[in-house]
């Protein structure tokens, strides 16, 4: 009976894969190499911590030598309540007793600026990380300089 289930579970694996390459992909990055992508006519959720604010953020991000999870250089920025938000190396203390082993993959709905995406990625895991609020949102997030593969759709 478990051999069945598996196959009948392969089956219908191989039917939503073969589904699924056949429809267009609705998705594009959002500029040139950007790992940001979004659906083609997305204009983002009506969300923002400043505009002022976000771009400070961002030029911060880009010039940040270590992003890790731990940074003490990206903790020692916190100068606001909205840097703590996305900087402090608390965020993934959310995600610390989980065991996460067996895992490859995980979505994260929500990554603004990637405090949580950073430690799941040094896990080792490969995360679909989504942010609603395009523009220096997704920019802050594609900052993350993260070593993730050749170019592809988030899957």
């Amino acid at each position: 009976m478990a051999e069945s289930k598996s196959r009948t579970s392969r089956l219908r694996k191989a039917d939503v894969q073969a589904a699924v390459a056949q429809r267009p992909w609705p998705y594009q990055p959002l500029s040139g190499e950007s790992r940001v992508w979004a659906r083609a006519g997305y204009e983002g959720i009506a969300y923002s911590d400043g505009s002022t604010a976000e771009r400070e953020l961002l030029e911060f991000l880009r010039q940040a030598q270590d992003l890790g999870s731990l940074s003490d250089e990206l903790a020692g920025g916190i100068d606001s309540w909205m840097r703590e938000a996305h900087l402090s190396p608390a965020r993934a203390n959310l995600l610390r007793p989980l065991d996460w082993s067996g895992r490859a993959r995980v979505l994260e709905l929500g990554a603004g600026c990637g405090a949580i995406t950073r430690y799941l990625g040094e896990l080792g895991l490969r995360v679909a990380a989504h942010e609603g609020a395009v523009g220096l949102g997704a920019e802050r997030l594609g900052a993350l300089r993260l070593d993730a593969g050749p170019l592809q759709p988030p899957l």
